[in-house]
C-alpha cells in the first residue's frame, strides 16, 4: 500500500473532494472500509484534468459490507435522491447538482455462460479489484479519514499506468466479456497507451472464435455510442479495423476506403449544425453512423445491433437521398429543392451537405436548411376553405402551387 496524499489529493477538484471526505466519514462512523475505484483513480494518477472536471464523471465507491447503509446516510446528508438495488448490494446517489455516486458492496463475479452478465457474491476489496476489466482500473484509493489517499494495488496497475499498457487481469477476461475489446481499444487511443502483446493475442482469439456472436446487439451498440463520445473516435474505429472487428460483428461490414474523409465530413456537419441550427435537435450519433455505413451494410448492421426504428429510418433516408439528389441541377428552382428535400430528416441533410462532391448541390441543400424550410405559406388550407374550397386533392394541388410560386419569388 502506497500513500499518494501529498502528490495527488491537491489535484482532486473541490466538489469531488467534499463528496469523498463525507463518504469516508460516514463509512468510518459505521465501522466499514471505503474506497473509490476505477476511472476516477486512474485519471487522478494520470493527472487527467479534462476527465476529472468532466460533467459526465461519476464516482465509484466500494464498501466492504453494507454499501447501501452508507449510501442512504450520504443521500440524507446531501438531501440527494437514491436508487437502491438490495439484491445486488448497490445504490446510486444523485445529488441536487445531478452528480452521480455509485455505491457497491465489495464482491466477486463469475460468468456462467459466454457473454452473459455475471453472478455476484459479496466479498473483500481484494477480490473486488480482481474482478475489474483492466489493471489500470483496478487501483483503489482509501477515503477513510485515517488513511485518506492510500492506494491498494494488487494487480500492478500502477506499473501499467507508468508504462502506458492496457492489460486484463486473467486470460479468460475477453472471453468472459467480449465488450472489453471495445474498451481496451478505446482506452488505448484515449490515453495514447498500448494494448500489450499478450492481450492482442487474446483479443484476436476471441474474434477468431466468434465469441462476439454471444453479445447482444444493444450491448455492442452501447460500446459504439461510447466510442462516438471520444475525442479520437476515428482513431479508435481505425484500430478496431486492425483487428478485423467490424466483420466479426457483421460479416459484410468493414470501414469504407475513404473513411477518414467521410468521418471528417460527419464531424464538420455536426459542427456546422451547432453553429447554424442552434434551435434544432440534431442526433449526432445518427450522423456518425452515416460515416460508418453505406447502402450495402445498413440493413445488416441495423438488424445485428438492434437499431431503434427512428435511427434505421434516418440511415435508410440517407441512402435514398444519394439517389434523389441526382435529380437536382444547378438550375433547380427553390420550389423544386423544397419539394425534394422536405421529407428528409435534418441529420441526413447536414451529412449530405458536407459529404457531397458537387458544390452546387451543397449550395442547394444549404439554402434549404437555412432559408427555404423556414418559409411559412402565405395561403393556408383554412384560407381556401373560407373561400369556399372543400378539402380534396385539387385543393392540395392549389395550395402547393401557391406555395411554390411564393418560394420561387424569394430574393437571394
Amino acid at each position: 500500500m502506497a500513500s499518494i496524499v501529498d502528490k495527488i489529493v491537491l489535484n482532486i477538484p473541490d466538489r469531488l473532494l467534499r463528496y469523498l471526505r463525507k463518504i469516508g466519514s460516514v463509512a468510518d462512523q459505521k465501522s466499514v472500509t471505503a474506497y473509490t475505484v476505477g476511472g476516477f483513480v486512474r485519471d487522478l494518477l494520470l493527472s487527467n484534468e479534462d476527465q476529472l472536471k468532466s460533467n459526465e464523471l461519476d464516482l465509484d465507491i466500494v464498501i466492504e459490507n453494507h454499501a447501501i447503509d452508507v449510501a442512504k446516510k450520504v443521500a440524507d446528508d446531501f438531501k440527494a435522491s437514491i436508487n437502491v438495488h438490495q439484491q445486488f448490494g448497490t445504490a446510486k446517489v444523485i445529488t441536487k447538482e445531478n452528480f452521480q455516486i455509485d455505491f457497491v458492496t465489495a464482491r466477486r463475479e463469475t460468468y456462467q455462460t459466454l457473454g452473459a452478465l455475471p453472478s455476484v457474491v459479496f466479498s473483500s476489496i481484494r477480490e473486488d479489484l480482481y474482478r475489474r476489466d483492466f489493471s489500470i482500473n483496478a487501483v483503489a484509493m482509501s477515503i477513510l479519514p485515517i488513511d485518506f489517499g492510500n492506494l491498494l494495488d494488487y494487480t500492478d496497475g500502477l506499473r501499467d499506468l507508468e508504462t502506458a499498457l492496457i492489460r486484463v487481469l486473467h486470460d479468460q477476461s475477453y472471453r468472459d466479456d467480449p465488450t472489453r475489446i471495445f474498451r481496451a481499444i478505446r482506452y488505448e487511443k484515449r490515453y495514447n497507451f498500448q494494448i500489450c502483446q499478450t492481450d492482442q493475442g487474446l483479443i484476436q482469439d476471441v474474434i477468431d472464435h466468434s465469441y462476439l456472436d454471444h453479445i447482444s446487439g444493444q450491448r455492442i451498440r452501447n460500446e459504439f455510442n461510447r466510442i462516438f463520445s471520444e475525442d479520437l473516435a476515428w482513431k479508435t474505429l481505425q484500430r478496431m479495423e486492425d483487428f478485423v472487428l467490424f466483420s466479426a460483428i457483421v460479416p459484410c461490414w468493414e470501414l469504407p476506403q475513404d473513411f477518414s474523409r467521410t468521418w471528417q465530413d460527419a464531424i464538420q456537419a455536426i459542427d456546422w449544425s451547432k453553429k447554424h441550427l442552434p434551435d434544432d435537435h440534431i442526433d449526432q450519433d445518427a450522423v456518425l453512423w452515416m460515416a460508418l455505413l453505406n447502402e450495402e451494410t445498413t440493413d445488416a448492421v441495423s438488424h445485428r445491433l438492434a437499431f431503434e426504428k427512428r435511427l434505421q429510418e434516418k440511415l435508410d433516408s440517407r441512402n435514398r437521398l444519394m439517389i434523389d439528389q441526382t435529380k437536382l441541377s444547378s438550375s433547380s428552382k427553390p420550389s423544386q429543392v423544397y419539394h425534394l428535400l422536405n421529407s428528409y430528416p435534418l441529420e441526413v441533410l447536414i451529412f449530405s451537405l458536407w459529404h457531397n462532391k458537387h458544390s452546387w448541390q451543397k449550395e442547394k441543400i444549404e439554402d434549404y436548411l437555412l432559408r427555404l424550410r423556414n418559409v411559412q405559406p402565405k395561403v393556408t388550407g383554412d384560407d381556401l376553405i373560407q373561400r369556399g374550397h372543400k378539402p380534396s386533392p385539387e385543393m392540395a394541388k392549389t395550395l402547393w402551387n401557391s406555395f411554390a410560386r411564393q418560394l420561387d419569388e424569394l430574393r437571394d
